[in-house]
């Protein structure tokens, strides 16, 4: 064996090797880029979860209002039966069933 040829098997070698490390590399890369589309599909959940819950904390805090606002009225209403004398409790209850039955033919 000559020089020349020892010299081109160990360049072979070389190269073979260089291959087999890029193959090597680009199992890698491919495995890289399945886990960072997982996890990008992983963040996309939590982002919906997430706009979600805002969404309820929302519509819970509309309806927490609009039960304080329901409250009170009642607060105010049952200090005016209080507050009156049997004729303006009538019209009280008049006036309310009246506007009872205006929001229900509503």
């Amino acid at each position: 064996m000559t020089v020349k040829q020892i010299f081109s098997l160990i360049g072979g070698s070389i190269v073979a090797f260089l291959f087999a490390l890029l193959g090597i590399q680009r199992k890698k890369i491919v495995k890289q880029k399945e886990e960072i589309k997982e996890k990008e599909a992983e963040v996309e959940q939590a982002e919906i979860k997430v706009k979600q819950a805002v969404k309820v904390v929302e519509i819970v805090k509309d309806a927490q209002k609009t039960e304080d606002e329901i409250q009170k009225e009642e607060l105010e209403i049952q200090k005016e039966i209080e507050e009156a004398d049997d004729e303006e409790i009538l019209e009280i209850a008049t006036a309310l069933i009246n506007d009872f039955n205006k929001s229900s033919r509503l």
